[in-house]
């Protein structure tokens, strides 16, 4: 992330990162790398014992795929729900278009 992109917890275990001024190519390229990082990374949950997780992760821009701001967070949504179905442990790209839409 750098210095002025914002991750929140939306609550249970969703979160968010707000990547201001950002194409869709991008922000795939950073969820990619979360979770990359994230599937690589032991956790340690006791003091003998690690699991491994996974993240799935849904991604939507605007302009890229929604007509407007207000979209993105419905838009991540409904592709992180995509990724989960799709099997997990991926990354998703909204498929809401501006062309779609117009």
């Amino acid at each position: 992330m750098r210095s002025f992109d914002t991750a929140f917890r939306n609550g249970g275990d969703e979160f968010s990162i707000i990547l201001p001024d950002c194409s869709l190519e991008n922000a795939l390229e950073v969820a990619k790398r979360i979770q990359k990082e994230v599937e690589a990374h032991p956790f340690q949950i006791s003091k003998k014992k690690n699991i491994c997780v996974t993240v799935s992760i849904g991604a939507a821009t605007y302009p890229d795929t929604c007509t407007n701001h207000h979209q993105i967070i419905q838009s991540a949504d409904e592709a992180l729900y995509k990724a989960k179905q799709s099997g997990k442990n991926r990354v998703y790209p909204s498929q809401t278009s501006v062309r779609e839409e117009v």
